[in-house]
């Protein structure tokens, strides 16, 4: 059981007041409580003042019924679960909620086939920032007792990626600028030991280099 930390009229106050003065709503939501609530702040802040060129979203999504995917799906936003939980406190989050709710966990493949922006989150300083490991927990889904956390939630390597690159762009409006490699974008990304599609095990996968503007920034090749 959650709870929330303020009044829910208090939220709308804030949020449609936000929203009105053309900013995107990010709201953090981890119960499905905090999410109805979240996807009603969002649907009504888009019905009154029309959409924005950047989608609202929801931080954590964490524990999502299937209609709440499927509702926001249709809102158009974008959610940030975070994939690098699975390992370290799946286990635990799976004996809270019980093998009922545990397939909703921290979703993925659902996110994605509801036409929901899945983008990619590390919850830095919360979690640690290896994002190869969320990655690779985005694919496997295993805790680190070997459990399998909503095996049918997984996704596949290049989806990982992306939501770390295009779909973490676009959820932040930010894909004119960066999010893949195209001329005209920033020169910034990182260079990996192997590639992430087909590695056996992407958080194993060493960071050799990063360019950030189009100059290196980190250079650990030998």
């Amino acid at each position: 059981r959650g709870y929330l930390l303020d009044e829910p009229a208090n939220y709308r106050e804030w949020a449609l007041g936000a929203y009105r003065a053309g900013w995107p709503l990010a709201l953090h939501a981890i119960g499905d409580a905090a999410i109805d609530l979240a996807l009603d702040l969002i649907d009504e802040a888009q019905e009154r003042y029309g959409r924005l060129g950047a989608p609202c979203r929801i931080e954590h999504f964490g524990i999502a019924r299937p209609d709440q995917v499927e509702r926001a799906g249709g809102l158009g936003i974008a959610v940030t679960p975070q994939a690098g939980f699975i390992g370290p406190i799946g286990d635990q989050m799976a004996d809270r909620v019980g093998p009922d709710r545990e397939s909703w966990l921290y979703r993925g493949r659902s996110v994605v086939d509801a036409g929901i922006l899945l983008a990619g989150s590390s919850d830095l300083p919360v979690a640690d920032n290896n994002l190869r490991r969320g990655m690779q927990s985005a694919v496997d889904r295993l805790t680190d007792s070997g459990r399998p956390l909503g095996p049918d939630e997984a996704i596949t390597p290049e989806e990982a990626l992306r939501t770390h690159t295009e779909w973490a762009a676009r959820a932040t409006g930010q894909i004119a600028d960066k999010g893949t490699l195209e001329r005209g974008k920033l020169a910034d990304f990182a260079v990996f030991s192997a590639s992430p599609l087909t590695a056996p095990d992407i958080a194993a996968l060493d960071v050799v280099a990063t360019v950030l503007g189009g100059e290196l920034s980190h250079d650990a090749r030998p």
